[in-house]
């Protein structure tokens, strides 16, 4: 029993006194290789997780614990974009970055993401998002948002990028149903900009392409106001007061039960006093500065066809009798002085 227990206590001597230099031993620096072995084996653990993210459903509202800021997260998507060209997760990356850009303001580099997908990518399972997403891009600038140069600073409103944009969409998917709304903005962002020509166009697209859709009755009125809006006076442009007249007729006829049927038909009423306002002068012309009353005849009973219960009807009625009764017209100051013009 004296040597065992003698043997016992040996032990834990020893063991005391060579404790401190097993904890001394744990924390020393591991070698070289091991350390090498754990910095890969971290490498490929974050690699694990990136890939994870990227395979997740993409999302506005997705935001990964594993990324530890934007920059870092757009670098990781962008190194994704590279070497995944041709696979599923190129797609996924940029609709991300897509989705970030917009976050950080920067809409035109929002609409270039989308529309690389779009261009390159027609098989990816969100086509129709990212398409609704190009035209929310292109809504904000209509609406005068501006945008961010590098995320920071502010940009200016362009309307003239906004017509881009819709027109990038209506020519990427001319089948949509988004198409026929984008040639509308076009018209209104047209009209805004002073463009009525470009208005004109896409606003008969619309007619020509979109006649069953929704916006054809407001295109075809808008159409309407624009060739009214080029007349600058009844001595001008007979053609944009006939285009006019045209289309609000045809508005009458096709949509008789719409909401905006007075408009159409106050519209009407004024492009038709437009046309009874040249006639009328065109008449006054040939009756006083030419003398020649049965020229002007016919232009008088065009204008009180054009518009009957205008006044410039009853102006034209009078003149009609004074023709029928042989009344000398008014006259030039020239005629006044050397006498009445001899046709």
């Amino acid at each position: 029993m004296f040597y065992g227990g003698a043997a016992a206590f040996l032990a834990g001597w020893l063991a005391l006194g060579t404790w401190p230099q097993v904890a001394e031993a744990r924390l020393r620096p591991l070698p070289s290789t091991q350390r090498q072995e754990r910095i890969f084996l971290e490498k490929e653990i974050t690699q694990r997780q990136e890939k994870f993210v990227l395979e997740k459903e993409v999302g506005t509202e997705f935001l990964d614990k594993a990324v530890p800021s934007r920059r870092v997260e757009l670098r990781q998507l962008w190194r994704t974009v590279r070497q995944h060209r041709d696979g599923p997760e190129a797609p996924s990356a940029l609709h991300r970055i897509g989705l970030i850009n917009l976050e950080q303001h920067r809409l035109q580099a929002a609409f270039r993401r989308f529309q690389r997908i779009l261009d390159n990518y027609p098989s990816y399972p969100r086509y129709g998002e990212v398409l609704e997403l190009e035209f929310s891009v292109a809504e904000r600038l209509m609406r005068g948002e501006r945008g961010r140069i590098f995320g920071t600073l502010p940009g200016l409103r362009d309307r003239h990028g906004a017509i881009a944009l819709f027109r990038k969409i209506v020519e990427q998917a001319p089948y949509d149903e988004l198409s026929p709304m984008a040639l509308m903005n076009i018209a209104k962002l047209s009209i805004e900009v002073k463009d009525p020509a470009t208005a004109i166009g896409a606003l008969e697209t619309i007619l020509d392409s979109y006649g069953h859709t929704a916006v054809a009755a407001d295109a075809l009125l808008l159409l309407a106001e624009v060739h009214r809006n080029r007349v600058i006076g009844p001595d001008y442009d007979q053609r944009a007061m006939r285009e006019a007249g045209n289309a609000y007729q045809e508005f009458l006829l096709l949509y008789p039960n719409s909401p905006r049927v007075d408009e159409a038909e106050l519209g009407l009423a004024m492009v038709k006093e437009l046309q009874a306002k040249s006639l009328l002068r065109m008449g006054n012309f040939y009756y006083d500065d030419r003398n020649r009353p049965e020229a002007a005849r016919p232009y008088y009973a065009q204008a009180i066809a054009a518009a009957p219960q205008s006044k410039t009807a009853a102006q034209a009625r009078a003149r009609l009798v004074d023709a029928a009764a042989g009344k000398p017209g008014w006259g030039t100051p020239l005629d006044w002085l050397i006498g009445p013009h001899r046709p």
